[in-house]
């Protein structure tokens, strides 16, 4: 990988790949610097302390993705659970029923 040859130091290192390493450190710490800077308060509380460059991203990327597919298993459950009933009037059953519909197509999920 790319990076690697950046981060371990040998004697041999010319002025250049020296040169390289300080400019991907200093990326690495501005783009941490905008990772938290995007963050909520609560959210960067908690990563604040993470190291810097791909560290902070791979543990967010990580947090979301488990957060979606949640979010995605809610929405299924929705559609599987909801039941018509005699108390409400059909129509306004068929709108709720069309609300999960459609949250089911915003989040990609195909009902085939």
């Amino acid at each position: 990988m790319i990076r690697n040859q950046y981060r371990k130091k040998k004697a041999d290192d010319s002025k250049e790949l020296e040169e390289k390493r300080k400019k991907r450190k200093e990326e690495d710490y501005l783009c941490n610097g905008h990772i938290l800077n995007a963050l909520e308060r609560t959210v960067y509380n908690a990563y604040r302390n993470i190291g810097i460059g791909i560290e902070p991203w791979t543990t967010l990327d990580n947090k979301y993705r488990i957060e979606e597919a949640s979010n995605q298993k809610f929405l299924i459950r929705n559609f599987m659970d909801y039941k018509m009933s005699d108390s409400k009037l059909v129509m306004i059953q068929v709108h709720e029923l069309l609300n999960v519909i459609s949250d089911l197509k915003v989040a990609r999920i195909n009902l085939d």
